[in-house]
């Protein structure tokens, strides 16, 4: 979905106005961004929708020399349309007896946006009654884990990274495969009963960090920092790692820091919990340990030795 969001902005970021041609050449780059981004692409998903999508919106300006709006129409009102054909193109719909939930989401951005541009208020954006059915019960129960694999995400950090390679790659050894980004930095997301290969890959790429499997969240960096002031100056190395996991309402961390300050040593760790109370509050307890002891030129620099315990209640909106 950013993908095509994104291709969507590089058609019609330049242009002070746009016409309907520029609209349709704008879903056309949107389509082959979404597509390229994905390692293999099955029909009766968003990716029906997006492409039938900029169809409907190419055959809107070709046929009757439409505005801008009128193509825009052309193809919100066939991507609503698309949507409620996704089950007859993928079994696993059919199945659960609903339709592509991303393609759903994707029709109603676009309705949004029409709506937008016809002056109209957004209060509300209104689902089809034919698209918004509860999924089977029967399917739900008779589906595992294992049917897709868990689903893992993870960053990519390097340098000349060939982001088809790296697509292909991962499309070897993982399935529902994403990669998106620029030959610097790439977002990687596979679904895989084993992310040992992927993140294998990976590591053969550059660094890897902010990985995430299943409801298990791993992150891991290190950095330099250089403090300058008044007195005398200081370089600091450090390498930070932690871990996330979520039960239920119940999330656990732990993070770890180690580091040096000319040539001293720093140390830090966390523990936490948090259990979800309500949408948006939560309960929290932290535990944090920190020691450093730093002197430069006769003066301390740092000195901290200290645990804390944290107890908080937290509202998100």
């Amino acid at each position: 979905l950013s993908q095509f969001f994104a291709g969507l902005a590089r058609g019609l970021g330049e242009l002070d106005t746009a016409g309907g041609a520029d609209v349709a050449k704008a879903f056309h780059e949107a389509t082959g961004a979404a597509y390229k981004a994905v390692g293999n692409p099955t029909e009766g998903t968003m990716l029906t929708v997006i492409r039938e999508a900029a169809e409907a919106a190419q055959k809107a300006a070709d046929e009757c020399d439409a505005d801008a709006l009128s193509v825009w129409r052309a193809a919100s009102d066939e991507a609503a349309a698309s949507v409620l054909r996704t089950p007859s193109l993928l079994p696993v719909l059919r199945e659960a007896g609903v339709v592509d939930a991303g393609g759903q989401g994707l029709a109603l951005m676009l309705e949004a946006g029409l709506r937008h541009l016809q002056g109209e208020t957004l209060e509300t954006v209104l689902v089809s009654e034919a698209s918004a059915k509860p999924m089977s019960a029967e399917f739900l129960e008779a589906t595992e884990d294992e049917l897709y694999g868990y689903c893992t995400q993870f960053l990519i950090q390097g340098e000349g990274i060939d982001i088809e390679a790296a697509r292909a790659g991962m499309a070897a050894v993982a399935s529902s495969v994403v990669v998106v980004g620029q030959p610097d930095m790439l977002k990687v997301h596979v679904h895989t009963e084993d992310p040992g290969p992927a993140l294998s890959l990976g590591v053969s790429l550059g660094i890897v960090g902010e990985v995430i499997y299943g409801s298990t969240t791993v992150d891991v960096g290190a950095g330099y920092e250089h403090f300058s002031s008044k007195g005398p100056d200081a370089e600091r190395w450090y390498a930070a790692s932690g871990i996330r996991t979520k039960t239920g309402a119940l999330t656990l961390s732990l993070e770890g820091q180690i580091g040096r300050i000319e040539g001293k040593d720093e140390a830090s760790a966390a523990l936490g919990a948090q259990y979800d109370l309500a949408r948006g509050l939560s309960a929290n307890l932290g535990v944090n340990h920190a020691k450093a002891r730093v002197t430069l030129d006769g003066a301390r620099f740092l000195d901290i030795e200290e645990t804390k315990t944290v107890l908080s209640l937290r509202y998100s909106f």
